[in-house]
């Protein structure tokens, strides 16, 4: 998927850039089920993974990034959200959790008191809630469910509108979507998903050859909480000759995306340094 920009200055010189993310974002999980949900946990699994910006892909609790708990109301509210929070394991320290508290019933215009379970239970990132009955095939087709998807969406998904957002403080330019073959410059986000190597080399096979010798550059995105995260620092400019300066950012959803970290300011500072030429 291509987003592609130009630099509107106003009376400051007006250049182009495109920006070429990876296609999709491999996000990891691990589910908690609390109940008989009839398949309606997976159908909403299903459902989040026709995002065009991430897949989903479910994994051991060691490995996943995110929890998906999945809360079958059947007796009390509290009780059952408390039962279910506590079958989520120990090992899973202090990853997030998205709490989907599941209501058994045809009437798509059921309501209930809303608790904000997040205000209960400090790992909870996001809570929601939806309807499903085994006699109407799993989820209901709703309006509360269709908002249920969307806050969930949100949520897991990573954009790079924050780091974009940042540049665009610059007095100096500013960043508008222009067209590939318009553009002056190429940015290409690279999320570490496997290995460092093989996911850069996947990134930059994503530029077109219709980009020509456009420079390029590279921002290599570390999902992590630790401020202090460092890796064996590669001028990935040596291997690739277009890439006129690469960088490395930290994020993390549970963080609301960009840390707050000297890392990632110093790599907002070159990077406004390098349009700004």
């Amino acid at each position: 998927m291509f987003r592609c920009f130009g630099f509107g200055f106003g009376r400051k010189p007006r250049r182009c850039c495109c920006f070429v993310p990876r296609d999709k974002e491999t996000v990891t999980f691990s589910r908690v089920s609390h109940g008989a949900s009839f398949e309606a946990d997976q159908q909403l699994l299903d459902q989040l993974n026709e995002s065009p910006h991430f897949q989903l892909e479910e994994a051991d609790l060691n490995d996943c990034q995110i929890i998906f708990v999945f809360c079958i109301i059947n007796t009390r509210i509290e009780s059952d959200v408390k039962a279910a929070m506590e079958q989520i394991p120990e090992p899973a320290g202090d990853k997030p959790v998205i709490l989907v508290v599941m209501h058994h019933i045809r009437d798509i215009d059921f309501t209930t008191t809303k608790k904000k379970w997040k205000e209960k239970y400090e790992r909870v990132q996001l809570d929601v809630e939806v309807l499903f009955h085994r006699t109407e095939g799993g989820l209901l087709r709703c309006e509360k469910n269709k908002q249920a998807l969307e806050q969930i969406r949100k949520n897991v998904q990573i954009r790079n509108k924050q780091l974009l957002a940042k540049l665009n403080k610059s007095p100096h330019f500013h960043l508008k979507e222009a067209d590939l073959n318009e553009c002056q410059i190429i940015f290409v986000f690279c999320i570490i998903n496997t290995r460092i190597e093989s996911d850069v080399k996947a990134a930059m096979e994503k530029i077109p050859e219709s980009a020509g010798d456009k420079p390029v550059i590279l921002v290599v995105m570390h999902h992590t909480r630790d401020i202090d995260f460092t890796t064996t620092r590669k001028e990935w400019k040596d291997k690739y000759e277009r890439v006129q300066l690469d960088v490395e950012v930290l994020f993390h959803r549970s963080e609301g995306g960009l840390l707050r970290c000297e890392k990632n300011k110093q790599a907002v500072k070159q990077m406004r340094k390098k349009i700004k030429k």
